[in-house]
């Protein structure tokens, strides 16, 4: 059979949990993805789960988009909810992470397409802790954060269940200065289908972000996925007292460029990104966040 994870490697699907790599958060997937070190509020389960420890009040954040308009009926959301009080240090969130690849036609043992066609979804479901860290001033220097996650996989009549966790680590020498370090299955989940057991890969993810203004963050990642190195490059600039913000990046991993801007009044963003594949062609991605203090 075909399932969906047989889409080209530089397709950012490289295996069985290529649907967690398409992002949250629609900021940081059109600052390139480059995101570790960057705090992204309810969105941060995906790219540092210690960015938990680092906000202030509730924040709800969603994504949603159909990736690749070459390639029919792919559906990718994300929905994200995260709360600390600013008097405490720790900061909690619920996330969930949901793919459908709609309806794909089935194979012989010899691969050859034949009339009948079956379902493909996938989905995770995060729970996730965040604690910062600070001076006598105030200001956090540091945050920890880890995620609890069940996955899910269905094919054809087949379906299978994992569980595992992710460590994330945040330091902030300065106002100007980030850096961060993410392990991705650090308890790695594993799909069985049929007698065939298929383990997530451990991913291990480094970053350093900085504001040279006051009104601009440039940022890069480098990721090494069981040995195959990727980068991630990114930034934003942000105008008009942070109402209008401008955003740019490239990612190696699934050699997309990515851009996006986003719309912040008062309690309310609305984020637009656009990125396009040689092979598989363009994405759009429309994501809604409300944060209340």
């Amino acid at each position: 059979m075909v399932h969906w994870t047989s889409l080209p490697a530089s397709a950012g699907a490289p295996g069985i949990d290529a649907f967690t790599r398409h992002g949250a958060g629609v900021r940081a997937v059109s600052m390139g993805k480059a995101a570790t070190s960057v705090p992204m509020g309810a969105g941060s389960f995906y790219w540092n789960p210690a960015g938990l420890g680092l906000i202030e009040g509730t924040e709800l954040t969603s994504l949603f988009s159909q990736p690749y308009t070459e390639v029919d009926d792919l559906q990718y959301h994300t929905v994200g909810f995260a709360h600390r009080n600013p008097s405490r240090h720790v900061g909690y969130g619920v996330s969930g992470v949901f793919f459908d690849a709609g309806k794909l036609r089935g194979a012989d043992a010899a691969g050859n397409l034949t009339n009948t066609s079956f379902n493909a979804r996938d989905g995770a479901l995060y729970f996730t802790v965040g604690a910062g860290f600070g001076g006598e001033d105030g200001r956090k220097r540091a945050a920890v954060g880890a995620n609890f996650k069940g996955v899910r996989g269905e094919i054809a009549e087949f379906s299978t269940n994992g569980f595992g966790a992710d460590v994330g680590f945040m330091f902030l020498p300065a106002e100007w200065a980030r850096m961060g370090v993410m392990v991705e299955n650090l308890v790695a989940p594993t799909f069985r289908f049929k007698a065939t057991d298929e383990k997530f890969p451990l991913r291990i993810r480094g970053g350093a972000s900085v504001d040279p203004f006051t009104w601009m963050t440039l940022a890069a990642d480098i990721e090494n996925e069981e040995g195959e190195m990727s980068w991630r490059f990114g930034g934003e600039i942000r105008l008009f007292s942070r109402v209008l913000g401008l955003r740019g990046g490239y990612t190696t991993d699934s050699s997309e460029f990515l851009a996006g801007l986003g719309f912040n009044i008062k309690f309310l963003a609305l984020d637009y990104a656009y990125s396009t594949h040689d092979d598989l062609g363009q994405t759009h991605r429309i994501g809604l966040t409300i944060k209340i203090k």
